[in-house]
């Protein structure tokens, strides 16, 4: 049957690529997930299991060795073909043949079984015999064959394997000339035993000498290059794969060069393994929900240092023990030696440098995913095929999303743990927008608590970066900015004005819509209107007014020209606009009704002026629609149609806005804007001088505070000259 090609198979080639080039050591890689389509992700819908796609390659059956049973020959044959030594292969060997057993202790699907039966090939024959997990090693069955060798996988539930228990097994088997290969994982309980710490020979190396078995000499030396350098062999190659993944591709690779697999196959093929990986972690009954937590908490959190990975994941895991095992006492792990190395393959991860990621005031090493893609495979999988996981996973999100007493860690020690956090309720947010977003990133916003709401809006931002997701996005922050919480329409402007890449400056009419709301939506105490008492009352709420104006701020920061202008032209009509309308209100309507149409449009303008002298510092010098002296210059011009009302509204303000010692940067920055607009543009330095700057004082103490933050301005700004601007 003919394979369908996994949605945004480019797109995560592509990044693949990109991390390839890049090496693991490169931290500033940040998961992007797959390609967004019709407001999923790759596979991953919301009707997971019906929307996923899953590829199982099964190889022949003398591909494995078998569960129990003795070792086929022809699989030892095989074995001296195509097995590639790890590193600690000839120390093993030495032990075996040393002391008549070695352990190997390694992650699942490293090759260790493997290896075990190549090592006892190499010293006992073709007489080899895979025991069962259940046999203890004192009571190893007897062969007619007097020479042969054992493979014992040891089951982590069963008890210590101790160094005299084994010294008591290595005495008969010297009796008997037989050897025993044990083969153990990082959660196998050791009294006194030395393992071998077991490891893989690169996955290259592994690839190619399956390869060229499977081909033949002459094919592969004619081929063998161009199918290694295949962008889907780079990108497999790059995972990196498990050993036992090697021989299954080399198979795929070879039917690609006989025509009979094609290279969407080879691409599908890297997807599915890396979610059989995941698959595997999660649901062994073997890994413990410590270690599960674990998996999830880098997923959530991605590279961070070990120690909050192993706080936050450990107050996870107390919330799975309780839908697990409810009302059971339930031991923390405590001086586990092995956790970190087990854990880090648990993982497919490694341990990296710090970059920039401090834990309790100190840069501390991270633990970074191979396969950053990985954290959308496990996110994906635990949110839909194991929704048990749900409500423990939600509260624990609640606890690190809120910074608060109650948090394992307080995310204000780490940085920069809440853009981290902001980045895992994004891909929640990929895996399941409606969800995600109902049941996390909507109680965020809302919440009294500013760092929830920051997590909230910043992980929105992240969302709308994807086209497919982008316009889902934009609704839900309209809906937030429409409704009467103040936290909510916060949280919605701030969405725009969270990154230096400010969505807002992308979507300026968007970001307009949301600011227009939440400024419908603001009660008049914000506007100014408030007496004292209501003042002190409200003094809780969030700055919703400063928040539009950092919104502002952002969009001219670091938009373009058609952003600016977009933003001018809308704060303009917020202002200017009220001129007809007063006429229009004059003309056609009388009496109360005609009153409050008045101080509704009074308060909008003193909104867009606040705005404006919010926003109006963040215009670049050299263009040409300076945000903050289009309006004021206009203001100082004499042409008509500027209601006296604005011009003595704009006095006031400027009053206002010199007396209030919080509000000095922005005044200073506006007068580094009119500076720099004075040396670049017109109009020119006199007219500054002339005509703007008398407009924008009202009395002699108004004059004299901005002659000394013009002074102080051009001090900063390394132009003494310029505060010669208020000199005729």
């Amino acid at each position: 049957m003919e394979r369908q090609q996994t949605p945004g198979r480019r797109s995560l080639a592509q990044r693949r690529r990109q991390r390839a080039a890049a090496g693991h050591s490169d931290l500033s890689h940040k998961v992007k997930g797959a390609q967004v389509s019709g407001g999923h992700v790759g596979t991953l819908t919301n009707n997971f299991h019906a929307a996923a796609q899953h590829h199982h390659y099964h190889g022949p059956a003398d591909t494995a060795l078998p569960q129990a049973g003795r070792v086929p020959s022809e699989r030892l044959e095989q074995l001296e073909r195509v097995y590639v030594p790890g590193p600690y292969h000839a120390k093993a060997c030495e032990q075996l043949l040393a002391q008549r057993y070695v352990v190997l202790r390694g992650q699942p699907g490293t090759g260790r079984s493997t290896a075990a039966a190549r090592m006892l090939a190499e010293v006992a024959g073709t007489d080899v015999y895979r025991l069962a997990e259940t046999t203890e090693p004192e009571r190893i069955p007897d062969r007619e064959s007097r020479t042969g060798g054992f493979i014992l996988p040891v089951s982590p539930q069963g008890r210590v394997l101790t160094r005299g228990a084994l010294e008591t097994t290595a005495s008969r088997l010297l009796e008997n000339e037989q050897y025993l290969v044990l083969v153990v994982d990082h959660n196998v309980r050791l009294g006194g035993v030395e393992p071998v710490d077991w490891e893989p020979a690169p996955p290259r190396d592994v690839l190619a000498r399956h390869l060229e078995s499977l081909l033949g000499d002459d094919d592969y030396r004619a081929f063998g290059t161009e199918l290694m350098q295949l962008e889907a062999t780079q990108l497999f190659l790059a995972s990196p794969p498990v050993p036992r993944e090697c021989p299954t591709y080399a198979r795929l690779l070879a039917g690609y060069r006989r025509g009979t697999v094609s290279e969407a196959e080879l691409e599908d093929f890297d997807t599915e393994a890396d979610r059989r990986r995941v698959a595997s972690a999660l649901g062994n009954p073997d890994v413990s929900l410590w270690d599960k937590a674990f998996l999830i908490a880098l997923s959530v959190l991605g590279p961070a240092p070990y120690p909050l990975l192993i706080q936050c994941g450990d107050r996870l895991a107390e919330g799975l023990y309780a839908v697990e095992q409810p009302g059971t006492p339930v031991g923390r792990p405590v001086f586990d030696p092995d956790r970190m190395s087990r854990l880090l393959g648990l993982a497919h991860a490694y341990l990296a440098e710090p970059a920039g990621t401090r834990f309790d005031g100190a840069e501390r090493p991270v633990v970074r995913m191979y396969d950053e893609d990985d954290r959308l495979h496990v996110l994906g999988q635990v949110w839909w095929q194991h929704p048990e996981t749900r409500g423990p996973l939600t509260e624990w999100l609640d606890s690190l999303a809120y910074d608060g007493e109650d948090s394992p860690v307080p995310l204000s020690q780490v940085l920069p743990a809440e853009d981290a956090l902001a980045e895992g309720a994004m891909l929640l947010g990929l895996v399941d927008f409606p969800g995600a977003s109902d049941d996390l990133l909507t109680v965020w916003a809302m919440s009294p608590n500013e760092s929830a709401r920051r997590v909230a809006a910043t992980a929105m931002n992240y969302l709308a970066e994807y086209d497919a997701s982008a316009d889902d996005v934009h609704d839900v922050l309209a809906d937030w900015s429409s409704g009467p919480e103040p936290e909510l329409c916060w949280t919605a402007v701030h969405a725009y004005s969270t990154r230096t890449d400010t969505l807002g400056a992308r979507t300026p009419a968007e970001a307009l819509t949301v600011i227009e709301n939440a400024l419908q939506a603001m009660p008049d105490q914000a506007a100014g209107t408030e007496d004292e008492g209501e003042a002190e009352d409200e003094g809780d709420e969030p700055d919703l007014l400063g928040e539009c104006g950092d919104a502002l701020w952002w969009i001219a920061e670091v938009g373009d020209a058609t952003a600016i202008r977009t933003v001018t032209e809308h704060l303009h009509s917020l202002v200017f606009g009220t001129g007809e309308a007063d006429e229009e209100s004059e003309e056609g309507e009388e009496g109360e009704e005609g009153e409050e149409g008045e101080e509704g449009e009074a308060r909008w303008q003193h909104l867009g002026l606040t705005l404006f002298l919010r926003a109006n510092h963040a215009a670049d010098a050299d263009e040409d629609t300076l945000l903050g002296v289009s309006l004021l210059a206009l203001l100082a011009d004499d042409r008509p149609g500027v209601p006296q009302r604005t011009r003595d509204q704009v006095r006031d303000l400027w009053t206002e806005a010199l007396s209030a010692p919080d509000r000095a940067d922005d005044v200073r920055e506006l007068l580094h804007t009119w500076l720099a607009c004075a040396r670049t543009h017109k109009p020119s330095r006199h007219y500054l001088a002339e005509r703007l700057l008398p407009e924008l004082t009202a009395d002699h103490d108004g004059s004299e505070r901005l002659r000394l933050l013009i002074q102080e301005t051009a001090a900063a700004s390394g132009r003494p000259d310029d505060a010669r601007l208020l000199t005729p």
